[in-house]
């Protein structure tokens, strides 16, 4: 059973992903600890649990430096246009890089 720190954690981290799309890991650490007021550690504790392959709501995505938090597909936090906006701008983003590394783009 989670603790109300860890529940109003979750809520947190899930109201910014459902306004912003993603967040960066690092800020989902120091500032969730401030936000709930626990210790950087407990809130990676949280994140573990957030993110676990088999049952986490929420994935890392590596961009480049940055690890962002992103929801998994087909979570029920997001609404459905905030889930198509975020699958049309990881098209885009995919269609950047590739363009990005192909032989012409190099030239």
């Amino acid at each position: 059973m989670a603790s109300v720190k860890e529940n109003n954690f979750r809520e947190w981290v899930f109201g910014l992903i459902r306004e912003n799309g993603s967040m960066l890991l690092e800020d989902a650490i120091t500032i969730g600890a401030t936000k709930v007021n626990c210790s950087t550690t407990t809130t990676k504790r949280y994140l573990v649990k957030l993110t676990n392959s088999s049952v986490g709501e929420l994935t890392v995505k590596i961009n480049g430096d940055t690890k962002l938090l992103v929801a998994r597909p087909g979570q029920n936090f997001l609404d459905k246009k905030l889930a198509a906006k975020m699958a049309k701008k990881s098209q885009q983003n995919t269609r950047r890089k590739a363009r990005k590394t192909s032989p012409k783009a190099q030239k």
